[in-house]
């Protein structure tokens, strides 16, 4: 968290819409020289237009949102948009977006990590995401600082919050998910969840 909060979050913040398509232009292009011809991606909080704008022009199968980070005591501000310009934005996109570039681009509900989202905006993204049969794509249990200040908030570990508030099934993707016990692995077996 420390390296998120010093190093990550100040370089997207940094970030205007020029930059960030020459940013996502280069990944993809790193991305195409390894291989690699389909992602999952989240975005950054604003100017996710510029990553659908090079992902099309990139000729790969993307997947991207913009990244919903909506609570006040967690993120900086200048990376966060409070719930209803977040869900706002992420739906703007999805008209604009999803199914563009002959199928080839697809748009995701993103919310960051627990850490970053309040309880309504989870909750909120959850139902959307079944209503409109979109995927949800966010991080879990990266690193064992993030899997203590989940429990101190909520008193649950990430997985079963996470649950709790609908971000559970098989349109949901959770990146990588190191610090997991048991239970939380059951559950994500049970849920069909896709790590």
């Amino acid at each position: 968290l420390p390296w998120l909060r010093t190093h990550v979050w100040p370089g997207e913040a940094a970030h205007d819409e020029a930059t960030l398509e020459v940013s996502a232009r280069l990944g993809l292009a790193e991305l195409l020289a390894g291989g690699t011809t389909a992602i999952l991606d989240m975005g950054t909080v604003r100017h996710t237009d510029a990553v659908f704008r090079a992902a099309e022009a990139s000729g790969m199968r993307v997947t991207s949102g913009n990244a919903l980070m909506d609570d006040p005591l967690t993120n900086p501000a200048d990376l966060r948009a409070g719930t209803d310009e977040s869900l706002a934005e992420a739906d703007r996109l999805a008209k604009k977006w999803h199914g563009a570039a002959g199928g080839r681009l697809r748009v995701a509900y993103c919310p960051r990590f627990a850490v970053s989202c309040t309880d309504r905006l989870l909750r909120e993204v959850a139902a959307r995401a079944r209503s409109n049969g979109f995927l949800v794509h966010t991080h879990a249990s990266e690193n064992t600082e993030e899997v203590a200040l989940v429990v101190q908030r909520t008193g649950k570990r990430n997985v079963a919050y996470l649950d709790d508030d609908g971000i559970s099934g098989n349109h949901v993707v959770l990146a990588h998910v190191i610090h997991t016990d048991a239970k939380e692995r059951a559950l994500l077996a049970a849920r069909g969840t896709t790590v």
